[in-house]
């Protein structure tokens, strides 16, 4: 369980509850690095799966003829990333294979069907209109007809009806159901996704729509305009959630949690300390002492060893992960360096996909979650 961010759980709560009463919102997350923005919001998810309150993002019908007696939102997730921070509609792309469960492995025709399936569902008689700008942005073929429609068109006009499309599509979806649009990592997003998503702003003022984003406090990067937006034009409908470093008694619980027993007052001390409040940072230490084989448990209490003085605790997380990803065989890097590509969640299938088949997957998975460098969440 998450340690330390009740208060921040419940406005998430609250935030999702007034969407669910026909109210669209925006809420960003703001913490540095490694504080946990992403967990919270992870945590936040599986607790709406397991009091059944989350469905899927699109329905054929609206949610109160499906369940007259219960109301669900619709979640989605769309992420950016450090690579593509300057790809025009990176983050919406990856945001819309989410949502029509695009795959690396589909072929041209599944694509294609999965697309047209959605906007006639979701847009009906006006997906003749916007599916010559969506099926080009996600790398769908259209006969020769539909591409001359946009081959020959103004720069201008042609980004203004794929804003166009991006928002009736989604916006046609929250009209059916509550829809809660997360977007991970703000901080990386690309100028023209952060100019579709200013435009559904627009949309929390007349659908049930959330926009939920995480992204760090860094004033001189161009998400921090998501933020001054929000709080100037849509005050009303914006909740900012600052996510500040965990007290010493909640990482002193995350440290009982982690190694499912007691432990020297010195180890917690020292971990604590170097730490500084951050939970990411906590855990890497950690796991870098467990795989130098630097704590041992006696007796049910953990303790350093001697060998814990020729560790080199980096001071940074990055140093800490680059410490630890060179502990691994050839087939374990290969596989951390792909899984991470693809993103902090991926299907098996994916990573398959990309690897050499020479390298053991399964022997490189296993030891990747013995190391808690990777968490498995269903097969």
């Amino acid at each position: 369980p998450l340690v330390g961010r009740e208060a921040e759980i419940g406005v998430l709560r609250d935030v999702t509850d007034r969407v669910c009463e026909g109210r669209g919102g925006l809420c960003a997350v703001i913490g540095e690095a490694g504080l946990g923005k992403s967990r919270l919001i992870a945590e936040f998810s599986e607790e709406l799966e397991a009091q059944g309150k989350r469905g899927p993002w699109w329905s054929s019908k609206p949610a109160h003829e499906e369940d007259p007696g219960r109301v669900t939102v619709g979640w989605v997730v769309g992420r950016a990333f450090s690579y593509n921070s300057s790809v025009p509609y990176g983050v919406i792309v990856d945001l819309l294979s989410t949502c029509l469960e695009l795959h690396p492995e589909d072929t041209a025709h599944v694509r294609r069907s999965k697309l047209t399936d959605a906007l006639e569902s979701l847009l009906g008689d006006d997906t003749e209109t916007h599916l010559p700008y969506l099926a080009p942005l996600l790398g769908i073929d259209l006969d020769s007809e539909a591409s001359r429609a946009t081959s020959n068109m103004a720069a201008p006009m042609l980004q203004r009806r794929t804003f166009s499309a991006v928002t009736a599509l989604l916006e046609a979806a929250a009209a059916r159901r509550p829809l809660v649009v997360v977007i991970e990592d703000l901080h990386w997003c690309d100028a023209v996704s952060l100019a579709v998503l200013e435009e559904l702003m627009a949309v929390t003022e007349r659908a049930m729509l959330l926009l939920l984003v995480t992204m760090r406090p860094d004033r001189d990067r161009p998400s921090w305009q998501f933020h001054e937006t929000a709080a100037r034009q849509y005050s009303h409908r914006y909740t900012p959630v600052a996510i500040e470093p965990l007290e010493a008694t909640d990482s002193a619980q995350m440290l009982t949690q982690m190694l499912s027993g007691d432990f020297e007052p010195e180890l917690a001390d020292a971990l604590i300390s170097r730490a500084e409040g951050n939970p990411f940072y906590l855990e890497e230490l950690l796991g870098s002492l467990l795989d130098a084989g630097s704590l041992v448990e006696e007796d049910g209490c953990w303790r350093i060893t001697d060998a814990a003085a020729r560790v080199d605790l980096s001071p940074t997380v990055a140093g800490l992960l680059i410490s630890r990803l060179d502990s691994l065989d050839e087939g374990g890097k290969t596989v951390a360096q792909i899984a991470s590509v693809i993103g902090r969640e991926f299907r098996l299938s994916e990573l398959r996909h990309l690897l050499d088949p020479a390298i053991d997957l399964e022997v490189a998975l296993a030891d990747l979650e013995r190391r808690h460098l990777l968490e498995e969440r269903a097969r």
